[in-house]
Parts: structure tokens; sequence; C-alpha cells
């Protein structure tokens, strides 16, 4: 019975793969992939002539039985279009359903957007948090960062160019003092590395291309603290002023901050609570 590798790969230079994940790609009898299309450029640029199939989120259900078949007479080798399988790509799906089928499952290590990123970043990554690509509703994505950005530790996830600028605002409205590092491309020609405040971030990027990994770091002053009673009733009576007065809730918090000094971290969470 064979065994099913699942095989890191670059995320950007075609140069960032293990010999050994070159060895065993040489060695299989099939390749399961992500996206074949991808897959090619890589095996072709080492001269792998392997036979591949298509394997991913949409269809693994159906390529089981198939996959299974072949680990019956021969090692196989299952890789996605970047990265390591499983972090935020399929392959955890499939390396569960095998290994329920009596299959031996082994890993090829190799590279990851997401440690790769954190590395860069300059913040303490022995402890971190890591979302993948957050909901698109603004109040789930933001409760979310919350949530975990109250642990104190880096919080990383993914992101869209199309959907950078927008996710961006959100975030400047609860964490406008945060630290964030965006790696926009990473390892590719057009690599960016940007290091700044959420503020600054926000006037920088326009408009964006590429795969983008986002860190953000909130400052510790950042993080929610209790209002006395009495601060505590005038933000209450700011919020209802301005909700009556129909002023946005980006300008409105902006103004309360300035005029009571209060964050505007906390400021948004009463906001959204009244």
């Amino acid at each position: 019975m064979g065994i099913l590798y699942m095989i890191g790969t670059p995320i950007g230079n075609l140069s960032d793969i293990t010999i050994r994940a070159l060895d065993i790609l040489k060695s299989v009898q099939l390749i399961a992939c992500e996206d074949t299309r991808v897959t090619r450029k890589l095996l072709n640029h080492y001269d792998i002539p392997i036979k591949t199939i298509s394997c991913n989120s949409h269809n693994w259900t159906s390529r089981i039985n198939k996959l299974s078949e072949e680990l019956d007479s021969g090692d196989i080798a299952y890789v996605t279009d970047a990265g390591m399988p499983s972090i935020s790509d399929p392959g955890w799906e499939i390396t569960s359903a095998l290994r329920d089928l009596g299959h031996t499952i082994e890993v090829i290590p190799g590279v990851s957007s997401v440690t790769t990123a954190l590395t860069i970043s300059g913040f303490d990554a022995s402890k971190f948090s890591f979302l993948g690509f957050l909901p698109r509703k603004e109040n789930e994505s933001m409760d979310l960062l919350s949530e975990h950005c109250q642990l104190g530790n880096p919080v990383v996830f993914f992101e869209s160019p199309y959907r950078l600028s927008k996710t961006l605002t959100r975030i400047e409205t609860r964490f406008a003092e945060a630290r964030i590092t965006i790696c926009r491309e990473l390892t590719k020609y057009y690599e960016e590395i940007f290091n700044g405040t959420v503020q600054e971030a926000v006037n920088h990027f326009s408009d964006p291309k590429g795969e983008i990994v986002i860190i953000l770091h909130p400052q510790e002053e950042t993080l929610d603290s209790k209002l006395d009673e009495r601060t505590l009733e005038a933000l209450h009576a700011e919020i209802a002023r301005m909700k009556l007065e129909g002023i946005k809730s980006k300008e409105a918090i902006s103004e309360i901050s300035q005029k009571l000094k209060i964050r505007r971290n906390t400021i948004y969470q009463e906001w959204i609570n009244s």
C-alpha cells in the first residue's frame, strides 16, 4: 500500500521548494492538486512529467475513491496552488477521509505565507492567532478581530486586494492606533512589505494587486478598559446626540475620541451596543 504525501509548494518564487519535495514529486505515480493548471507550471519548471488530477474543496468527495485505489498500488502526492495544504486551503478533508480508509499520510514541509509574514513583521510571534479570510459582514469580521486582539498577540489573516481598502477602513474604526504589517506578493518580483499604523495603511493602499497577508498587533493602550461612570454617561450622551443628528459612525467616533479622550475601540463598542 502506498503513501499519500502532503507537500508544501512555493508561494511565489519557484525556487522555494525543498529537494525532498522535488524528489517525491518525481517518484509518485499521481499528483493530486488544487488546480492542475497552476501545478503544471511548477512541474514543467522542474521537468516533472507525472500525471495530475484535480482535487479541491469543490470535488474532493468524488475523488476520494480514485485516490484510495491509486494508493492501493503506489504513492501519490497532494499539493495546493501555493504553500502548505490545509492552511486556509484544501487538504484537510482529503487527509481525514483517506486516513479513515486506512491509508498512510506523510507531510513534506514547505513554505507558508503565514510564517513568512510573521518573520518579516518584527512582531513577537511566539504566540499568534491565524484567522484565514475574515467573514464578509462587518460586525462579524470586526468582532472576530476584537476577540483575538484582546489576547494581546499578533493576529494574522488573508485578504483579497479587492476588499483591502474596505477592510482597512473598518479596522481603523476600532484599531486606529494599532500597528499593522501588510505583505503583498510575498517572494514575488513585486513583493511589498508595509509596516505602520492602520491609519497610514489606509492612506497607502489605493489599488493593490496580488496575494495579501495582514498582521494586526494592537498596542496595549488600544485594548478595552472600563470607563468610570461619569465618563460613560458623557459617552452615551454624545452617541445619542450624534445618532439623532444622523452623523455617520466613523466621523462621530473620531469626534468623540478627540472630545472625551476615549479610545476609538471603546467608543465603537458602545456605539454598536447603543
